[in-house]
């Protein structure tokens, strides 16, 4: 990290992006694995878990659309190339 040369982590993109993913996938992952317990345990439940799902997915793409919008002004240059 020292010769990473970040100011500050905020203004990362993909710092937004990583914790976009980790979001989802942790949430994805706790709500294919329990679903069928929560779908034996009660409908109403499972209806609420299925709308927090739902928010964090949305959550996933406002997210991952801030870490894009961040990343809109830089270029990467490459070997002479502006990539």
């Amino acid at each position: 990290m020292v010769e990473a040369k970040i100011m500050s982590l905020w203004d990362e993109p993909l710092i937004w992006i990583n914790g976009a993913l980790l979001i989802y996938y942790s949430g994805n992952l706790f709500f294919t694995v329990l679903f069928n317990l929560i779908l034996e345990y009660s409908r109403e439940f499972s209806k609420i878990t299925v709308v927090s799902f739902s928010v964090i997915l949305t959550l996933f793409y406002v997210l991952v659309t801030i870490g894009f919008s961040k990343a809109g002004g830089k270029m990467i240059k490459t070997s002479g190339r502006i990539v």
